[in-house]
Protein backbone atom coordinates (compact mmCIF):
# COMPACT_ATOMS: atom_id res chain seq x y z
CA UNK A 1 0.00 0.00 0.00
CA UNK A 2 1.13 3.54 -0.72
CA UNK A 3 1.82 5.95 1.82
CA UNK A 4 2.21 9.85 1.90
CA UNK A 5 5.27 11.34 3.56
CA UNK A 6 5.03 14.44 5.56
CA UNK A 7 7.85 16.25 6.84
CA UNK A 8 8.22 17.54 10.06
CA UNK A 9 9.70 19.66 12.47
CA UNK A 10 10.02 17.89 15.57
CA UNK A 11 8.93 13.91 15.70
CA UNK A 12 8.25 14.15 19.57
CA UNK A 13 5.32 16.26 18.90
CA UNK A 14 4.10 13.05 17.12
CA UNK A 15 4.32 10.73 20.13
CA UNK A 16 1.41 9.91 21.96
CA UNK A 17 3.24 9.74 25.63
CA UNK A 18 5.44 12.96 24.90
CA UNK A 19 1.84 14.70 24.73
CA UNK A 20 0.69 13.19 27.40
CA UNK A 21 3.69 13.83 29.64
CA UNK A 22 4.21 17.20 28.51
CA UNK A 23 0.66 18.32 28.42
CA UNK A 24 -1.00 16.47 31.18
CA UNK A 25 -4.15 18.79 31.39
CA UNK A 26 -5.24 17.61 27.52
CA UNK A 27 -8.31 15.01 27.70
CA UNK A 28 -8.15 11.74 25.76
CA UNK A 29 -8.16 12.27 21.86
CA UNK A 30 -6.95 16.03 22.30
CA UNK A 31 -3.71 17.55 20.28
CA UNK A 32 -1.97 20.75 21.53
CA UNK A 33 -2.77 23.57 19.25
CA UNK A 34 0.77 24.34 18.45
CA UNK A 35 1.58 21.44 16.96
CA UNK A 36 -1.29 21.63 14.62
CA UNK A 37 -0.45 25.25 13.71
CA UNK A 38 3.38 24.81 13.60
CA UNK A 39 3.39 21.01 12.07
CA UNK A 40 0.53 21.54 9.97
CA UNK A 41 0.44 25.25 8.37
CA UNK A 42 -1.88 24.93 5.12
CA UNK A 43 -1.50 27.07 1.99
CA UNK A 44 -4.95 27.95 0.01
CA UNK A 45 -6.39 25.34 2.38
CA UNK A 46 -4.16 22.87 1.68
CA UNK A 47 -1.18 20.71 3.18
CA UNK A 48 1.90 19.09 1.12
CA UNK A 49 2.62 15.73 1.72
CA UNK A 50 4.78 13.44 -1.10
CA UNK A 51 3.56 9.92 -2.49
CA UNK A 52 5.93 6.91 -1.43
CA UNK A 53 5.50 3.52 -3.44
CA UNK A 54 4.46 0.57 -1.75
CA UNK A 55 8.11 -0.87 -1.20
CA UNK A 56 9.45 2.52 -0.59
CA UNK A 57 11.76 2.87 -3.16
CA UNK A 58 11.50 6.47 -4.05
CA UNK A 59 12.02 7.23 -0.27
CA UNK A 60 15.64 8.49 -0.17
CA UNK A 61 14.91 10.25 -3.67
CA UNK A 62 12.28 11.94 -2.04
CA UNK A 63 14.00 12.88 0.58
CA UNK A 64 16.98 14.34 -1.75
CA UNK A 65 14.33 16.26 -3.69
CA UNK A 66 12.91 17.97 0.05
CA UNK A 67 17.08 18.26 1.16
CA UNK A 68 18.07 20.20 -1.90
CA UNK A 69 15.33 22.96 -1.23
CA UNK A 70 16.85 23.36 2.28
CA UNK A 71 19.14 26.41 3.06
CA UNK A 72 21.93 24.33 4.97
CA UNK A 73 22.38 20.29 5.11
CA UNK A 74 20.74 18.61 8.35
CA UNK A 75 18.88 15.78 9.56
CA UNK A 76 15.05 15.38 8.39
CA UNK A 77 12.01 14.41 10.41
CA UNK A 78 9.30 12.39 8.20
CA UNK A 79 5.83 10.68 9.02
CA UNK A 80 4.20 8.11 6.75
CA UNK A 81 0.86 7.34 6.73
CA UNK A 82 -1.37 4.75 4.66
CA UNK A 83 -2.45 6.23 1.48
CA UNK A 84 -6.00 4.53 1.32
CA UNK A 85 -6.65 5.38 5.14
CA UNK A 86 -6.65 9.07 4.19
CA UNK A 87 -9.00 8.56 1.21
CA UNK A 88 -11.63 6.38 3.49
CA UNK A 89 -11.92 9.25 5.97
CA UNK A 90 -12.90 12.05 2.91
CA UNK A 91 -9.50 13.59 2.50
CA UNK A 92 -9.46 15.38 -0.74
CA UNK A 93 -5.68 14.43 -2.11
CA UNK A 94 -4.77 15.56 -5.48
CA UNK A 95 -1.62 15.23 -7.56
CA UNK A 96 -0.13 18.87 -7.89
CA UNK A 97 3.46 19.52 -9.09
CA UNK A 98 6.20 19.59 -6.46
CA UNK A 99 8.80 22.39 -6.61
CA UNK A 100 12.05 20.82 -5.71
CA UNK A 101 15.51 20.47 -7.58
CA UNK A 102 14.14 16.64 -8.94
CA UNK A 103 11.57 17.24 -11.83
CA UNK A 104 11.10 13.39 -11.83
CA UNK A 105 10.10 13.40 -7.99
CA UNK A 106 7.80 16.42 -8.63
CA UNK A 107 5.36 13.92 -9.90
CA UNK A 108 5.28 12.34 -6.55
CA UNK A 109 3.97 15.56 -4.74
CA UNK A 110 0.43 15.22 -3.63
CA UNK A 111 -1.62 18.15 -1.75
CA UNK A 112 -4.30 17.53 0.93
CA UNK A 113 -6.48 19.87 0.23
CA UNK A 114 -10.12 21.88 0.26
CA UNK A 115 -9.00 22.00 4.27
CA UNK A 116 -11.36 23.58 6.33
CA UNK A 117 -10.40 24.39 10.23
CA UNK A 118 -12.15 21.34 11.36
CA UNK A 119 -10.73 19.21 8.23
CA UNK A 120 -7.44 20.10 9.59
CA UNK A 121 -8.05 19.43 13.31
CA UNK A 122 -8.90 15.63 12.15
CA UNK A 123 -6.37 15.04 9.74
CA UNK A 124 -4.17 16.23 12.92
CA UNK A 125 -5.48 13.85 14.87
CA UNK A 126 -5.64 10.84 12.42
CA UNK A 127 -1.90 11.80 12.28
CA UNK A 128 -1.29 11.62 15.57
CA UNK A 129 -3.16 8.14 15.94
CA UNK A 130 -1.84 6.35 12.82
CA UNK A 131 1.57 8.54 11.20
CA UNK A 132 4.90 6.32 11.63
CA UNK A 133 6.25 9.80 12.85
CA UNK A 134 9.42 7.87 14.36
CA UNK A 135 11.33 8.69 11.28
CA UNK A 136 14.42 10.33 11.28
CA UNK A 137 17.37 10.44 8.58
CA UNK A 138 21.12 11.48 9.91
CA UNK A 139 22.89 14.34 8.37
CA UNK A 140 24.90 11.89 6.98
CA UNK A 141 22.10 9.85 5.16
CA UNK A 142 20.73 12.87 3.69
CA UNK A 143 24.10 13.52 2.01
CA UNK A 144 24.12 10.59 0.76
CA UNK A 145 20.95 10.91 -0.94
CA UNK A 146 21.87 14.34 -2.29
CA UNK A 147 25.10 12.69 -3.61
CA UNK A 148 23.25 9.52 -5.44
CA UNK A 149 20.58 11.79 -6.79
CA UNK A 150 23.18 14.42 -7.85
CA UNK A 151 25.12 11.36 -9.64
CA UNK A 152 22.07 9.87 -10.91
CA UNK A 153 20.58 13.40 -12.66
CA UNK A 154 17.73 13.51 -10.66
CA UNK A 155 19.07 16.84 -9.05
CA UNK A 156 19.22 20.08 -11.56
CA UNK A 157 22.30 21.59 -9.73
CA UNK A 158 21.17 25.18 -10.87
CA UNK A 159 17.92 24.96 -9.17
CA UNK A 160 19.93 23.20 -5.53
CA UNK A 161 19.24 25.86 -2.61
CA UNK A 162 21.35 23.66 -0.35
CA UNK A 163 24.69 25.07 1.01
CA UNK A 164 26.86 21.81 1.90
CA UNK A 165 30.99 22.28 2.27
CA UNK A 166 30.63 18.50 2.97
CA UNK A 167 28.97 18.18 -0.45
CA UNK A 168 30.97 20.08 -2.34
CA UNK A 169 33.62 18.27 -1.04
CA UNK A 170 32.06 14.82 -2.39
CA UNK A 171 31.37 16.00 -5.61
CA UNK A 172 34.54 17.42 -6.10
CA UNK A 173 36.48 14.26 -5.60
Amino acid sequence: MASLLRKINKKARWNQQHIKDTFQWLEEHEIPSDYVIKELETDNCSLSFWLIDDDKSNLSRVLAALASNRPHLSEMDFGLIDLDLLQSNDFNVEENLGDTADEGANEWHRDISKLSAQKLVELAMLLLEHMEADRRRSEKQILDYVFSSIRANHLDLTKITLKSEKLDTRLNT
